[in-house]
């Protein structure tokens, strides 16, 4: 008898550039399921999705541990350069360039050298 085998996937949007981390025991069908419009409601928006990581477990425990630290890292950046392979190197465009040139630097503010708070008079 064949053993499920369980996966932590990455999965890219082809048109906003938005990544999905899950874990699932039959791949093929859960990229069908996301690529589905009207199936899963984060990933139906921004289709079509492709893979670009998969990694193989012997149980679930294992693949839903992968996935919960992948969604902790929280930066996009690192997750396709470490383990997809992927190298994002977008130049910034003039418009961002110009707004943040608009942006305005923090106020200057003096700073009382006191070592308890002053009164208000």
């Amino acid at each position: 008898m064949k053993e499920k085998a369980f996966h932590t996937y990455i999965i890219i949007s082809q048109s906003s550039d938005k990544i999905y981390i899950g874990h699932t025991d039959n791949l093929k069908k859960r990229l069908t399921e996301h690529n589905t419009p009207g199936n899963i409601a984060y990933t139906s928006k921004a289709g079509p999705w492709k893979l670009i990581f998969s990694q193989q477990f012997e149980n679930r425990s294992g693949a839903m541990h992968m996935e919960n630290y992948l969604k902790r890292l929280k930066n996009k950046k690192y997750i396709l350069e470490k383990y997809c392979g992927i190298k994002e190197d977008k130049p910034k465009t003039a418009a961002k360039k110009k707004a943040k040139a608009k942006t305005k630097a923090a106020p200057k503010v003096k700073v009382l050298k006191t070592s308890r708070p002053r009164p208000i008079e």
